[in-house]
């Protein structure tokens, strides 16, 4: 099932929902879950003939927690929906799940201009970085927003983590439960529609992954 979390998303769904179809993902395993947008998102979505259902809480967190609910295949993919991450690689990551990985993370490497603040991109690399240390893992992107992992995992996870710190939580369970974690290069294209990330996020993360330490591995701060 590929999930697309939104929030007033309205240029941009419509062109992701094409792509994901065009790699040959059918519409009854598309699932948008939408947090409330005033747009015409919606409108959008269901003018695709995909499914789209409203989200429970607010933030990314919150969205793919109430796609759990509404999921039945083996495997959830999950991308975001403002065109940023190349539909083309769902199948790569899809077959590497296959063989084993019970996360495969879409590891941003090639940036299209324009498309990544030099303050986000620093902020990612020390986020990671720091996350390496934290967990004992060597990820160069953990905060992709471009993912596979199995459902059965995906369940597993406790959603402590707010908003945008979910990616960094649904690595730390996987690092700590099995690490079978697997990263694939992919491009990363300018987003179209307002950008939501901001600065704070990336404190909001930071906190998150210390936190997130207490529970999955508290020898690393000792």
């Amino acid at each position: 099932t590929v999930v697309i979390p939104t929030l007033n998303e309205a240029e941009a769904i419509g062109k992701v929902i094409d792509e994901v179809i065009n790699v040959g993902v059918p519409r009854e395993n598309i699932l948008v879950v939408d947090g409330g947008s005033n747009d015409g998102t919606v409108d959008i979505v269901k003018s695709k003939n995909v499914k789209v259902v409203m989200q429970e809480g607010k933030g990314k967190a919150d969205a793919i927690r109430t796609a759990v609910r509404y999921i039945s295949n083996s495997f959830t993919l999950i991308m975001d929906g403002d065109y940023t991450y190349p539909a083309k690689y769902i199948p790569i990551l899809y077959q590497k799940a296959l063989e084993g990985y019970e996360l495969v993370i879409g590891a941003r490497r090639k940036y299209e201009k324009g498309s990544q603040n030099p303050i986000y991109s620093f902020g990612n690399k020390v986020l990671t970085k720091a996350f390496n240390l934290l967990f004992g893992v060597k990820l160069t992107d953990v905060l992709s927003g471009m993912y596979i992992i199995k459902t059965e995992k995906l369940r597993e996870v406790f959603f402590e983590a707010r908003g945008f710190g979910i990616e960094s939580e649904i690595a730390a369970h996987i690092a700590a439960t099995s690490g079978k974690i697997y990263e694939v290069p992919i491009e990363y294209r300018r987003r179209i529609g307002e950008k939501k990330l901001r600065i704070a996020h990336g404190l909001a993360i930071a906190r998150d992954m210390i936190r997130l330490t207490w529970r999955y591995n508290p020898a690393s701060l000792i």
